[in-house]
């Protein structure tokens, strides 16, 4: 039984050699011999040089996320804000988790407003009526910083942090 058994193993091992080593059949219009050829020149798929646009080419489809925490006066206000461009002319912002004096107001601003983005600038001002608000574009630390150093009160800058590309 067992010599039975060796023989079987050894004969089912032979014919997965032999079907292992088998031939491939070459394809129509290959030539003879088989070895790799180096394809026509008009064959290889010509491979796109032209440098990749950088992210902040456009703002479109980027999500940005500040956490405000300031104090101006006796007013201290935290809350976080997210903006969403949406087009090239439109942006949408929201201010969620709004705390005042250290008072949870349970309320969500949303809104969408008009912007214009300067690219030679790294500039994106945000259009409200006559005013304009000025963001600059930090392409390293992905970030959009509003200076408030023009305010007569102490406060930090306005930094929103790039969260989706």
């Amino acid at each position: 039984m067992k010599t039975n058994t060796f023989i079987l193993i050894a004969a089912a091992v032979a014919i997965l050699g032999i079907a292992a080593c088998e031939r491939e059949e070459e394809p129509s219009g290959s030539p003879s011999g088989g070895g790799d050829t180096i394809p026509a020149v008009d064959t290889i798929p010509a491979v796109d040089t032209t440098p990749a646009h950088p992210w902040y080419q456009s703002l479109v489809g980027t999500r940005w996320f500040c956490h405000y925490d300031q104090v101006i006066g006796n007013l201290y206000d935290e809350h976080d804000e997210y903006l969403y461009f949406v087009d090239d002319s439109t942006v949408g912002w929201t201010k969620t988790n709004c705390y005042l004096n250290g008072y949870f107001m349970d309320t969500t601003f949303v809104a969408n407003l008009s912007y214009a983005y300067y690219l030679d600038e790294l500039k994106f001002s945000l259009i409200d009526n006559d005013n304009t608000t000025d963001f600059y574009l930090d392409t390293i630390q992905k970030t959009l910083t509003y200076d408030l150093s023009g305010i007569p009160y102490p406060l930090n800058p306005i930094v929103f942090y790039l969260i989706e590309e």
